[in-house]
């Protein structure tokens, strides 16, 4: 390997590591909430759809928690805080989510 691909190569290494691999997450937010740090992605499955305009090759159907004591810390799984077969309202797919604290509930 010449060294012009090694430098390019370094170049090209994350900055960090993704914070788990049994999933596939995206527009995570992050909150502290009393002294832990809670981590809210989107979760998406393969479909086998090529991509389109429609974004049918997205199978976002719940929403993970994660959770870590620190920064760098073990990351765990809480599993699936929210499924769409529980909105009534939701056709389709969970994009994005957030999480708040207000009246004593998240």
């Amino acid at each position: 390997m010449c060294i012009c691909t090694n430098v390019i190569a370094q170049k090209l290494k994350p900055i960090s590591q993704p914070l788990v691999s049994h999933i596939y997450t995206a527009d995570p937010s992050a909150h502290v909430f009393n002294n832990k740090i809670y981590i809210y992605p989107s979760h998406d499955t393969a479909t086998g759809i090529a991509e389109n305009d429609n974004g049918d090759h997205f199978n976002m159907m719940d929403f993970h928690v994660l959770s870590m004591d620190s920064i760098g810390g073990k990351v765990t799984d809480n599993g699936v805080a929210l499924h769409i077969k529980n909105i009534p309202w939701a056709g389709r797919q969970l994009w994005a989510p957030d999480a708040a604290f207000a009246n004593n509930t998240y």
